[in-house]
C-alpha cells in the first residue's frame, strides 16, 4: 500500500534544494513544458519505491512522510509511561495514543562509504516536533524503519512516453513501459487454459468500448499467428462492424488506451493490487475529446479502487479534467534558467498561470462538445446532479462543460454574428444552451428585454434556451429534500416565493452559502425530485441536446 503523504527532496537533475510534493492522493499529476523536469518527479517515487535498484544518479536527500498508525506504533514503542499509558474503559492498557494518525517524517540518505553499503538507509526524524521525540531517537528510528517496510513489496507499473504495441513470438514475457510484452501478455490470457480469458475478451473489451463511445465499437478481442520475416509471431486483431484489424496497424492513440487498460485491469490483479501506475504523457496522438474520457476513467478506476496513480502531460485538458476533485492533486513544474521547481495547483490564478506556462491560447480551451451557460457555480451544481439523475452516462468535461455568464452580464452577450459590440457566445462554442432565471414574482409578471432577446436568438437558431418556470433556479427544490436534510416540515415552496425568505428559519446563511446549500441538497436528492413544474421535461431536453452534441444516440 503506498500510504506516503508527502515528499522532499534535493538535487536532483535540473531541481535544486527542498523540492517538496506534499498532499499525495490517488491521482497525482504533474504538468508542463517538455524537459521541465515532469519525469525526474516519477523518478523520485521510484526510488522510494524499488530502493534497490542501481541508480546512476541520483536525488542526494529524499524525506518522506507517512502517517503513524497503531500497528506501528507497536512495533517502534515499548510499553511504558514514557509514551503515554491510558486504561480505557475495558481496562485495557494503551500506549502512544498520542501519536497516533499523526503525520511523521523521516530521511533516505544513500550512504557512500563503499559498494557494498550503496544500498543502506540511514533514519531520522530531523523534521518532526514530537514532543518527546529527542529523547529517545532509537524508537523514533525503528518507527522509520517500520513505516518504510510498509513500502516493500510494491510493484510498479510504468508506462513510458515513447511507446508501441506490435507482434511478439514470446508469450512468457513481462510487460515493460515501452510496450514490449503487451502482446505476449494478451496472448498468454487468450490461449493458455490456466488463465482466465474473460478478463481480456470481455472486461478488458468492455472497458475499451466504454472510453472510446461513440467514436468506436469493437466487438471482439482475439489473437492469432502471422509470418513476419520468416518468424511466426503472435498479433492482437479487433473487430469492428465485422473487419478485423490487426492491432499493430492501427492509430497509436488507441494502442495507448489499451495498455493503460491492461494496466488497471490486468497487471494490478496479478499482484493483488500491491502496486502503482506511472504513466508518461498519455495524451500522445489522443484527440481532447478522447483525453477527457481516458482521464476521467483514471480518475475513477483510482478512486473506486484506492489506486495509486502518478501522471505527468503537457496537455491542458488534464487541468479541467483533474482540478477540483477530491482525491487527485496537481503540481506545475516550472523550469527558469536552467532549475525546475514544484508547485502544487490550489486555485484559479494557479491553472491560469499553467496555461501561460505551456503557451496555450484562450481559443484552445474551448474543445468540449458544447458548454451550457449558467449565472453562477451553485447553478452548476444544480443542473449537473438532475443530468446525472435524468442519464448518469452523461459527464461532465466529456459531453458537455459549464461556463458562467454572471447574472446582469447577460445584456453583454448575444448570437448576432452581426452584432459587434456584443460578446457573441457562439464563438466560445457552436454547440450551446443557457439556463435563465425568469425573476418573475407573479404569473402575470413579463421577463426582461435582455431575457427575451436571448431567448428569441437562441430560438432562431434552434439552441437550447430554458427561462425557469418560477422566480429562480432554486425554486425547483422540493420540501421533501430540504425536509430530509434539515428535519423539518416545510411546505413545497410557490413559485414566485423568494427562496431566502422561505429557507431562513432553517439555513439564515443561504445567501453567504449558496454552493454549499446546493451541494447538501443535491446529494439527497433522486428522481423524484425531478417531478416539479417543468423541470423534469426541461432536463430531458437539455439530455437530448447533449447527446446531439455527441452524436449519442
Amino acid at each position: 500500500m503506498f500510504n506516503i503523504k508527502s515528499i522532499k527532496f534535493d538535487k536532483y537533475k535540473s531541481f535544486d534544494n527542498k523540492n517538496l510534493i506534499t498532499n499525495l492522493k490517488n491521482v497525482n499529476v504533474f504538468i508542463g513544458k517538455n524537459n521541465c523536469g515532469k519525469s525526474s518527479c516519477l523518478d523520485v517515487v521510484e526510488f522510494i519505491v524499488n530502493k534497490n535498484i542501481h541508480w546512476t544518479y541520483r536525488p542526494q536527500n529524499i524525506f518522506i512522510c507517512q502517517t503513524i498508525n497503531e500497528g506501528s506504533i507497536k512495533f517502534a514503542f515499548p510499553e511504558n509511561r514514557y509514551y503515554g499509558i491510558v486504561i480505557d474503559d475495558n481496562c485495557a492498557f494503551n500506549y502512544g495514543i498520542q501519536f497516533n494518525q499523526k503525520d511523521f517524517w523521516y530521511s533516505l540518505v544513500r550512504q557512500k562509504a563503499s559498494s557494498t553499503q550503496a544500498n543502506l538507509l540511514s533514519y531520522n526524524h530531523d523534521l518532526n516536533n514530537f514532543f518527546k521525540g529527542e529523547e529517545r531517537k532509537n524508537d523514533w528510528n525503528n518507527l522509520a524503519k517500520f513505516l518504510n517496510n510498509e513500502l516493500d513489496g510494491i510493484h510498479i507499473f510504468k508506462i513510458s512516453a515513447e511507446r508501441n504495441i506490435y507482434p511478439e513470438c514470446d508469450i512468457n514475457g513481462t510487460v515493460k513501459s515501452t510496450g514490449e510484452g503487451i502482446t505476449s501478455k494478451i496472448t498468454s490470457y487468450l490461449t493458455d487454459s490456466l488463465k482466465d480469458e474473460k478478463i481480456i475478451e470481455e472486461k478488458l473489451l468492455l472497458e475499451l468500448n466504454k472510453i472510446l463511445a461513440p467514436d468506436s465499437e469493437y466487438s471482439n478481442i482475439k489473437v492469432q499467428q502471422i509470418k513476419e520475416n520468416e518468424e511466426y509471431k503472435w498479433e492482437i486483431f479487433l473487430t469492428e462492424n465485422g473487419n478485423r484489424f490487426a492491432l499493430s496497424k492501427m492509430g497509436s492513440g488507441l494502442k495507448t488506451i489499451i495498455f493503460v487498460l491492461l494496466n488497471l485491469i490486468v497487471l494490478k490483479q496479478e499482484v493483488n493490487d500491491n502496486c502503482i501506475f506511472l504513466f508518461e504523457e498519455l495524451e500522445n496522438n489522443l484527440h481532447p475529446s478522447l483525453q477527457r474520457r481516458l482521464f476521467n476513467y483514471i480518475y475513477d478506476c483510482a478512486e473506486k479502487e484506492n489506486l495509486t496513480v502518478f501522471i505527468t502531460t503537457h496537455s491542458h485538458v488534464a487541468i479541467n479534467v483533474f482540478f477540483g476533485k477530491e482525491n487527485s492533486s496537481i503540481y506545475h513544474i516550472e523550469k527558469n534558467d536552467c532549475i525546475s521547481t514544484i508547485h502544487e495547483v490550489s486555485s484559479y490564478f494557479d491553472k491560469a498561470a499553467i496555461l501561460d506556462d505551456l503557451d496555450v491560447k484562450a481559443s484552445d480551451l474551448f474543445q468540449s462538445n458544447g458548454i451550457i451557460w449558467v449565472e453562477g457555480p451553485s447553478d452548476r451544481v444544480y443542473i449537473k446532479n438532475w443530468l446525472e439523475l435524468k442519464d448518469p452516462n452523461i459527464i461532465e468535461n466529456i459531453h458537455y462543460q459549464f461556463a458562467y455568464y454572471g447574472g446582469k452580464n447577460l445584456s453583454h452577450y448575444t448570437t448576432d454574428e452581426e452584432t459587434n459590440n456584443l460578446i457573441n457566445i457562439l464563438l466560445t462554442n457552436r454547440n450551446s444552451a443557457i439556463v435563465i432565471d425568469s425573476d418573475k414574482r407573479s404569473r402575470t409578471e413579463q421577463i426582461n428585454a435582455t431575457k427575451k432577446r436571448i431567448s428569441k436568438e437562441f430560438e432562431e437558431k434552434k439552441l437550447f434556451c430554458w427561462i425557469t418556470k418560477g422566480k429562480e433556479i432554486e425554486n425547483y427544490i422540493k420540501a421533501k429534500d430540504i425536509n430530509t436534510i434539515y428535519g423539518c416540515d416545510k411546505p413545497n415552496i410557490n413559485s414566485y416565493e423568494l427562496f431566502p425568505e422561505y429557507i431562513n428559519d432553517v439555513e439564515p446563511s443561504f445567501t453567504s452559502k449558496k454552493v454549499e446549500f446546493a451541494k447538501k441538497i443535491t446529494s439527497v436528492m433522486n428522481l423524484e425530485s425531478l417531478n416539479v413544474y417543468n423541470l423534469d421535461g426541461m432536463i430531458t431536453k437539455l439530455v437530448n441536446n447533449i447527446k446531439k452534441w455527441n452524436n449519442i444516440k
